[in-house]
């Protein structure tokens, strides 16, 4: 399982880790794997099987047990929630005697889709159209059908990025890091997410900067809805046929200011070959909400209608 940079790593204040206990449940811990905003994940044998895999250990947020536990809380729930094949399985789940939460999950060895996206664009130039049509955009069309079926189970992501999205060499993917995910049907867990101090504020947003909706950095809860992951894909489907991030900035500030003002990178040339996606990734990023596709399923069904559009291109 990789780890995905986030927010409270980019911020003043340094949150440092207490020493992780050697055990956590029935579990004995093995070296540390990754390192995510709010947790830390370690190698473990999965006890009954000897099953490969990793226990993500919740760190103690500053704003205190009640936030911590609302982080774990959303994870786990959500993870209970889903059942299909592109969102990584929950195996366990408790907290330990020090207090801290734990999920226990498989150990992935697939790539991200941020490696994957990386690569395409390091390679030969004539290649990139096709490699984005026939690499990338299939993944990002099984990814609209693991947050869909999120929906259609009442939980929003709210932090849909590539190095969230595992892809393996069948082009199957699992998408990871639930933690801010939260309920449709309770806007009391995101406001109650707003309540956290500062120093984790990447749990209060809820997202990651430059791929999180502007009502996510606006911190609007009761505005959070199917559409803001549908902002989220356009910012991935952007950076696949673009080749660069869609909101550019030096300071997280930055990133955050662009996303509000809709001020996004304007490409220097793209690729004929999937140059019909980037209107719909351009709409998808609307910040008014209301101009975005409604649902998972029309930006999906804009994806395959801009697939046509490039056949004949």
């Amino acid at each position: 399982m990789q780890a995905s940079p986030s927010l409270a790593q980019t911020g003043s204040t340094t949150r440092v880790a207490p020493p992780a206990p050697r055990r956590a449940g029935p579990y004995h811990l093995g070296p540390l794997v990754g390192r995510g905003g709010l947790s830390d994940v370690y190698a473990v044998e999965q006890v009954t099987d000897g099953q490969q895999a990793v226990l993500k250990l919740v760190r103690h947020l500053r704003a205190g047990e009640e936030a911590t536990l609302s982080i774990y809380h959303s994870e786990v729930g959500a993870l209970q929630a889903m059942e299909h094949p592109g969102v990584i399985p929950l195996l366990d789940h408790g907290i330990t005697d020090e207090g801290r939460p734990f999920l226990v999950l498989p150990r992935l060895t697939p790539l991200s889709l941020r490696t994957l996206i990386g690569r395409t664009w390091r390679g030969a130039a004539k290649r990139r159209g096709l490699a984005v049509r026939h690499r990338l955009l299939p993944a990002l069309i099984e990814l609209t059908h693991a947050v869909e079926h999120a929906h259609v189970r009442g939980w929003l992501h709210r932090d849909l990025k590539p190095s969230n999205v595992l892809v393996d060499q069948q082009g199957s993917l699992q998408l990871i890091d639930w933690g801010v995910a939260v309920r449709r049907s309770s806007p009391e867990r995101q406001e109650q997410s707003l309540a956290l101090e500062p120093e984790d504020r990447w749990a209060r947003y809820g997202g990651t900067p430059g791929y999180m909706a502007p009502e996510q950095v606006l911190r609007r809860p009761s505005a959070q809805d199917e559409r803001s992951d549908v902002w989220s894909l356009g910012a991935i489907l952007f950076e696949m046929v673009v080749g660069q991030r869609l909101v550019a900035g030096a300071e997280t500030w930055d990133l955050l200011d662009a996303t509000v003002d809709g001020r996004f990178v304007e490409p220097t040339s793209v690729d004929p070959v999937v140059a019909p996606f980037l209107p719909l990734a351009l709409q998808a990023c609307a910040v008014d909400p209301g101009e975005r596709p409604r649902t998972i399923a029309a930006f999906r069904e804009g994806v395959y209608e801009a697939m046509g559009r490039a056949a004949v291109a």
